[in-house]
């Protein structure tokens, strides 16, 4: 449903890989054995702020209704560029997000001013740090949303779920304003 809901409201999706599959949009960690993800996920980041530089020379958008949201890694992806670049978002939304490697809970305050968008199955082995998360941003006083899908898987909760994918676009429509 993700195209269906941004056509009818108004929305320009853009959905960039972020280099290669295993590039974590910048939000790994540093110090790894393996110095080819550090390295990914640098031009991971970078690919997704070329995406955005590219779309804002080629289209008219208005640069204060800009939107951010991801999955899984993306969703981690989605915290490390929210905090790196505050300015640049209205809202952020994860849905079943891997904790960012470099980012810590006290790093919230980063985005403190940003409402933000977590969709969560219970099922999921990442319900615990997102609820972690989560509680971060009520110690904060963050404006957040916190849904909790009952018996929710990692991934089939949102992408073979109409209903779970209008609720994030609803969230932006929300924040559009």
């Amino acid at each position: 449903g993700l195209l269906d809901f941004a056509e009818d409201l108004d929305f320009i999706v853009v959905t960039p890989l972020g280099y290669t599959r295993k590039g974590w949009y910048g939000s790994w960690s540093t110090g790894l054995d393996d110095r080819s993800l550090e390295k990914e996920g640098l031009y991971s980041e970078k690919d997704v702020m070329n995406v955005l530089e590219l779309i804002k020379d080629n289209y008219t958008i208005d640069s204060k209704n800009i939107f951010l949201w991801g999955h899984s890694m993306g969703g981690a992806g989605t915290y490390y560029l929210g905090m790196k670049y505050p300015e640049l978002w209205k809202a952020l939304a994860v849905a079943a997000p891997a904790p960012p490697q470099v980012r810590k809970l006290e790093d919230l305050k980063i985005i403190q001013h940003l409402p933000i968008f977590i969709i969560q199955g219970t099922k999921d082995e990442l319900v615990y740090p997102t609820r972690e998360w989560v509680d971060e941003m009520k110690r904060l006083e963050m404006n957040y949303i916190y849904d909790e899908i009952q018996g929710a898987d990692h991934s089939f909760f949102v992408s073979k779920n109409k209903e779970n994918m209008k609720k994030i676009f609803d969230f932006f429509v929300d924040n559009r304003k």
